[in-house]
């Protein structure tokens, strides 16, 4: 399997989890999670939520809501491609957290998974550009 790398770089409200500073950084999509604080240098930030009002959606239980209203919950992703069901299971042998909808659409059981998923497929990139 190969997870192609998303370059696109996306402009982002941060907090960080070490110390509560917040910041607006332009940083590529997938490395949301690994932006390091300018105040303490931790990368342990997340997703300032209340500068999110307004802006895209994700689905809820099926409804979409304002991106503002997703709290760490269950949610789909609408960013990432559908996958189809015979390569999910090549998906699955690299990034062991990933989980599929029935329609093929990642899904998060919260945050924390969230976050476990990005990781896993980080490293996935990291090893494919290296070649390791």
């Amino acid at each position: 399997m190969t997870i192609a790398r998303d370059d696109s770089m996306v402009t982002s409200n941060l907090t960080c989890c070490a110390c509560a500073h917040r910041w607006v950084c332009t940083h590529p999509r997938m490395d949301i999670f690994e932006q390091k604080c300018p105040s303490c240098g931790k990368a342990d930030s997340k997703v300032d939520k209340t500068a999110l009002e307004g802006q895209f959606g994700i689905f809820i239980g099926g409804d979409l809501k304002p991106q503002g209203a997703w709290r760490g919950s269950k949610g789909t992703s609408l960013a990432m491609p559908e996958v189809a069901p015979e390569h999910q299971a090549a998906w699955k042998a690299d990034v062991p957290s990933i989980e599929f909808n029935q329609r093929g659409q990642v899904v998060y059981r919260n945050e924390q998974h969230q976050r476990q998923v990005y990781r896993e497929m980080n490293r996935v990139r990291a090893q494919l550009e290296t070649g390791s």
